[in-house]
């Protein structure tokens, strides 16, 4: 307990004073100034050797011995320069909103100016996988960088550690770059079955079809006008002495499906907004028309792409700022 407070003070701290010293922007430069350098555990491990075989031949007066200990350590500090000179130098640039499914992996693309050969970087997001770029070439280069939310809502992937073992693996040379990207992370689906068709026409008639007059099938009654077809005259009316009305036909139009949270066959938020996922996406793929009930949010009609993106979107935010204020207030 004592120690897992200890590490979560030095955490804090030590972002604190990373965002001083590398504040977050879209482009970054890699100077001294956030670059930092420490020896490997095979670099601790090759400092050992060097000052052991230093003693040795200090100890035993052997020349030979003593200035093969001043070569070990001279290839040790050009090991040093090495490392540093292939970070030092870089430009990137990563400013991206990207949106995914939970649990689904994505990338960030971050560009890399640089005026000379690279070897060995490494790139990753914090609990992220990692991604090595054996070699970037003289020029400008794209690099993926991968990120995965288990969890839907909009995550803010954390600062990109860029590293290095270049030359010999002696050293480890790395910084941390805050680049302001953020993740839109959408609900997973979650695929139910013998419910689809019911909960849509469910919605249908809460919410009504529009018709117009012109169809098959009959629709009311209204006061006759002159010139009408004689078809049209509702004659069983008439010979009941209620006077000439005429018959108008309707049809359905905007056929639109309203796909309304609190409708859905679960007791369990996140349960139910990934079912809500699993059936706009459906509507999508079959080109239909389809509107969103969240409660005190809604979405009109509509289709495409556009339409799909823009309700994904609030599914990963909901429940908004502008709904929980309402909750609390109620409250």
């Amino acid at each position: 307990m004592i120690k897992k407070s200890f590490n979560t003070f030095v955490h804090k701290r030590f972002n604190r004073w990373l965002k001083r010293r590398i504040p977050a922007s879209a482009t970054q430069r890699l100077t001294n100034r956030n670059i930092f350098i420490l020896p490997s555990g095979f670099g601790f491990a090759y400092l050992v050797f060097v000052f052991v075989l230093f003693l040795l031949g200090t100890n035993y007066q052997n020349n030979v011995v003593i200035l093969l200990s001043y070569l070990f350590a001279s290839v040790f500090i050009s090991a040093m320069l090495q490392s540093f000179f292939n970070l030092s130098g870089l430009k990137l640039h990563c400013h991206q909103q990207v949106s995914t499914y939970a649990k689904q992996q994505t990338h960030f693309s971050l560009t890399i100016d640089t005026d000379k050969p690279r070897y060995s970087l490494v790139f990753q997001f914090p609990h992220q996988g990692k991604h090595l770029q054996k070699k970037v070439n003289t020029g400008t280069a794209v690099v993926n960088i991968p990120y995965c939310s288990e969890k839907r809502g909009v995550h803010i992937p954390g600062r990109l550690r860029v590293s290095s073992e270049y030359s010999l693996g002696l050293f480890t040379c790395w910084t941390q770059l805050d680049f302001g990207c953020e993740v839109i992370t959408y609900p997973q689906q979650k695929k139910f079955q013998n419910l689809h068709s019911s909960i849509c026409a469910h919605q249908d008639d809460e919410h009504g079809i529009n018709v117009v007059e012109g169809g098959d099938d009959f629709g009311d009654l209204r006061q006759y006008r002159q010139g009408e077809s004689l078809s049209q005259i509702a004659w069983k009316q008439l010979a009941r002495g209620q006077g000439w009305l005429s018959k108008t036909n309707q049809q359905q139009q905007g056929n639109d499906v309203w796909l309304t949270l609190d409708n859905l066959p679960s007791t369990d938020l996140e349960v139910k907004l990934q079912m809500l996922c699993y059936l706009m996406l459906e509507q999508y793929q079959q080109g239909q028309s389809w509107a969103m009930d969240l409660g005190s949010e809604k979405v009109p009609p509509n289709t495409g792409k556009k339409h799909l993106t823009h309700c994904l979107t609030m599914l990963a935010h909901y429940p908004s700022k502008k709904m929980s204020a309402q909750a609390q207030n109620e409250e």
